[in-house]
């Protein structure tokens, strides 16, 4: 039957096939005849039966693809053998690629005399297909541009398995840290008791976090032990790649990379930060605040004063005939001499009382609270200092203190008023012989009224 229809039969009974049909008439001298084309390939192609009936296929192809076409077609005549290939045509503008198998169809004497094509439009999957391996092309290209970046930088890569309670990691970078002496691969525990016994509960607490399902993923930063015994600080970042049939996590994947030098570069920024910021506040020579400080302070004291109506007191203290200590033993003593001064003071003043030095050999102190008011911790000062010779390189150099204090009540005055009271409270106390305490107060008046 196939080797005499007409092609209007042939059209008929091929459109009730489900893959594409063609029907080619072997005419010789590598010619073959289209004798019709059934409805799926019209569909894929754009082509007419009507208008393709008759035509040559060489007529048809392009230079490109006619000799590799015609070659098939030659070989499954010659052979007179199913031939199974797959290829892509051009139609219309557009590169339709089939699957086909090509039939011989013999008469009589078992002679080919018509090629029967059956192909399937595998447009679609080629080019999935291709998508896919440019897909698994760029995967290979990422995964050696990461292997080359593991192995010349500081990062390592990890997975924490579940079930087994064993961490494996990659060696990459070991042998720029010299960490661990190869990859890793070690139970949980191990791991943990590689940790720092002060970084192991934040180390601890973070991977938990993400196996509570609280977070898929943990940053933690922690430092481990080396083979060498050296504490190597890691950043760590873990996700949760895989569950298990109920829900828990079965698998850790993550990076972890050696922050050591940038660890301890922190810490010197922060140890220079703070000296910085404490040589902005203090004295460089005795410690004690310096006279810009020590007025913030005052300034704070007060208005706290003003909004709970306590005390604040105002004492200044200024180191008895300093200048001759100066002039006969030379600036250094008498620096010492000031540096013992304010160790006594010290050793006095409760916790949250301010020390600061005023200006050359004055001192001021700021005190709130219960015990402010009154003779009493300023008469402990004066005593103290007093008590005993301040030791130096010249000697054991004796020393007395004077002191004038001022109080201010519920913030009632400002700054410069309740300085200026305990520098003229100060100067009652020199003139009164040194070595002594003189008490400062406003009268209903507003003159002094002063109390030793």
């Amino acid at each position: 039957m196939w080797e005499t229809a007409t092609p209007a039969e042939l059209k008929r009974l091929t459109d009730q096939i489900g893959s594409g049909i063609l029907m080619l008439e072997v005419c010789g001298d590598r010619r073959y005849r289209l004798l019709s084309l059934n409805c799926r390939i019209e569909q894929a192609t754009g082509l007419r039966h009507e208008d393709m009936t008759g035509r040559y296929m060489d007529e048809l192809l392009s230079e490109e693809e006619r000799e590799r076409v015609l070659g098939r077609y030659d070989q499954c005549v010659e052979t007179g053998e199913v031939l199974q290939y797959e290829e892509g045509l051009r139609f219309i503008g557009r590169v339709v690629r089939w699957r086909t198998v090509l039939t011989p169809i013999k008469d009589d004497t078992g002679q080919v005399v018509r090629l029967m094509g059956s192909t399937i439009d595998v447009s679609d999957r080629h080019e999935l297909e291709a998508r896919l391996r440019g897909v698994v092309d760029e995967l290979r290209e990422s995964e050696s541009q990461l292997q080359l970046a593991l192995q010349g930088g500081d990062i390592g890569v990890f997975e924490w398995r579940m079930r087994e309670q064993r961490v494996f990691a990659n060696d990459g970078w070991a042998p720029t840290l010299n960490f661990f002496g190869g990859p890793i691969e070690m139970t949980s525990s191990e791991w943990i008791r590689i940790v720092h016994p002060d970084d192991r509960a934040v180390a601890v607490a973070a991977g938990e976090r993400a196996l509570d399902n609280a977070t898929a993923s943990y940053t933690v930063e922690y430092r481990v032990r080396n083979m060498e015994g050296d504490w190597r600080w890691l950043h760590t970042h873990g996700t949760v790649v895989e569950w298990n049939e109920d829900g828990e996590p079965a698998r850790v994947c993550g990076t972890f990379r050696d922050i050591t030098q940038q660890t301890r570069d922190r810490e010197a920024l922060r140890k220079v930060t703070e000296e910085l910021q404490y040589q902005a506040v203090h004295d460089s020579m005795t410690g004690a605040l310096n006279h810009g400080a020590i007025m913030d302070v005052l300034e704070r004291e007060l208005e706290r004063a003003r909004r709970d109506g306590g005390a604040v007191t105002v004492a200044f203290i200024d180191a008895d005939h300093f200048k001759h200590i100066n002039d006969s033993q030379g600036h250094p003593v008498g620096d010492e001499v000031l540096t013992g001064l304010v160790r006594r003071i010290r050793d006095v003043l409760r916790p949250y009382d301010h020390l600061g030095r005023y200006g050359g050999e004055e001192f001021m102190v700021i005190a709130t609270g219960p015990g402010a008011v009154g003779l009493a911790l300023y008469e402990r000062l004066r005593q103290a200092v007093g008590a005993r010779p301040v030791v130096t390189a010249a000697g054991a150099i004796a020393v007395t203190v004077s002191l004038g204090v001022a109080v201010c009540q519920g913030g009632s005055c400002g700054k410069a008023e309740l300085v200026r009271l305990a520098d003229r409270a100060l100067y009652r106390a020199k003139a009164a012989g040194r070595n002594r305490v003189v008490m400062a107060e406003q009268a209903d008046d507003g003159h002094e009224a002063l109390a030793e």
